[in-house]
């Protein structure tokens, strides 16, 4: 039997998102494979994991904007939210697996979470 330890469910989305590494001007573009209300999981490419290693120090933290459907349409900046890495595990050649967990989050993160993860 297995028993589930998580606090909150993942939920399977796969998303675009975008990174925002400390010290960096860049936007790296990733990839949610799931996502829950304490944090969530991504593919990226080689080239972003090298990017955290360079610009991050430990511990790794970032700011990640999930590109919702109805982003583009708005004028209005997509929320961001600060996380942490906390798995970073290769793939394959050239596919890493990125596990984040959210550090502190406003009401305003919490709820726009709750809202993605209610269409899931």
């Amino acid at each position: 039997m297995v028993v589930e330890r998580r606090f909150h469910p993942r939920y399977i989305m796969q998303l675009p998102v975008k990174l925002k590494l400390p010290g960096s001007d860049e936007l790296y573009k990733a990839n949610s494979l799931n996502v829950s209300l304490s944090g969530m999981q991504l593919a990226v490419p080689q080239y972003v994991t090298d990017a955290i290693k360079r610009y991050c120090s430990i511990p790794q933290e970032l700011t990640v904007s999930i590109v919702a459907d109805n982003d583009e349409s708005d004028d209005s900046e997509p929320l961001q939210y600060p996380a942490r890495i906390i798995i970073n595990r290769r793939m394959s050649s050239d596919e890493y697996l990125i596990g984040l967990k959210f550090r502190a989050l406003s009401t305003t993160h919490q709820e726009s979470l709750q809202n993605l993860l209610n269409r899931a």
